[in-house]
């Protein structure tokens, strides 16, 4: 369980030495794998259909802390060196809005913040923190400090297997988050609504290798998905909610993959 206590505090860390290590997931994506050959179904890709969500942030990274600034909003990340697998765990979470502060309090070991993202009206922050081969997700409210655990609701919700959300997106409206979930070999599709607390899920047969992107349509009434099926071939799916359907719409190249790589969280890096 993680609980988020609102505070007050005015103070605030130092910057390091600015760093991004691992850079996007298009970046890590770039293993090789089957590019289409004469014959195949390439997808339709058109990059103007999709909502880009405009966030500006900075990153300062050294070996005591992480700290993340967009505008007045600032995540700090405190480090603590250990024994064991893990050299380094996450030891605090600290958020501030303006003049509001609120500490993360973690009663489980995280070796790093994997991810950032801000939703597009700036009032709820998704954080990736991941522990060892796993990944959890936290939606904060900036408002007042309340904390979503997206895996443990998962759990609650009757899915198993949880290690990880592997990538997620926000909606145009930022009141529906996008993710995919599962282990190192499974992926599966979900929203989850910040206004009523619940899921969707897509239909039961779309289980994936691995999702790569999350892609809004400018409505916010769809979402392309960018996922590995069969093993090193990425291929684009669209999620109709109203219909409750998957349509694939073909594979996609190794430069369309890597054209994407703005249209999805920030990846930070150990």
């Amino acid at each position: 369980m993680i609980v988020v206590i609102a505070g007050c505090s005015t103070n605030t860390a130092g910057p390091g030495n600015t760093s991004q290590e691992n850079g996007s997931l298009a970046d890590q994506n770039q293993q090789p794998f089957n590019d289409p050959s004469n014959g195949s179904k390439t997808s339709p890709l058109s990059l103007s259909r999709y909502f880009k969500n405009q966030s500006s942030e900075t990153i300062e990274h050294n070996p005591d802390q992480l700290v993340w600034k967009n505008g007045d909003i600032r995540i700090t990340g405190v480090k603590m060196k250990q024994k064991g697998p893990e050299s380094q765990i996450l030891s605090s979470l600290k958020i501030q809005k303006a003049d509001k502060s609120f500490s993360v309090q973690l009663d489980q070991k995280f070796s790093a913040i994997d991810s950032i993202s801000l939703s597009p009206n700036r009032n709820v922050v998704a954080i990736s923190l991941s522990s060892g081969g796993g990944s959890t997700l936290l939606l904060i409210s900036l408002n007042n400090g309340e904390s979503v655990d997206l895996n443990d609701q998962l759990e609650s919700s009757g899915k198993q297997g949880v290690e990880s959300v592997q990538t997620y997106n926000w909606s145009p409206d930022s009141e529906t988050l996008a993710f995919a979930y599962g282990d190192p070999s499974t992926s599966s599709i979900g929203l989850y609504s910040l206004k009523n607390k619940s899921f969707t899920f897509a239909p039961a047969d779309a289980a994936y290798i691995s999702t790569a992107y999350l892609l809004w349509n400018m409505k916010g009434d769809a979402i392309d998905i960018v996922s590995e099926r069969p093993a090193d071939r990425y291929k684009l799916y669209r999620f109709d909610f109203q219909k409750q359907t998957i349509q694939e719409l073909g594979d996609l190249t190794r430069e369309k993959l890597a054209s994407l790589k703005d249209f999805g969280p920030h990846y930070i890096g150990k």
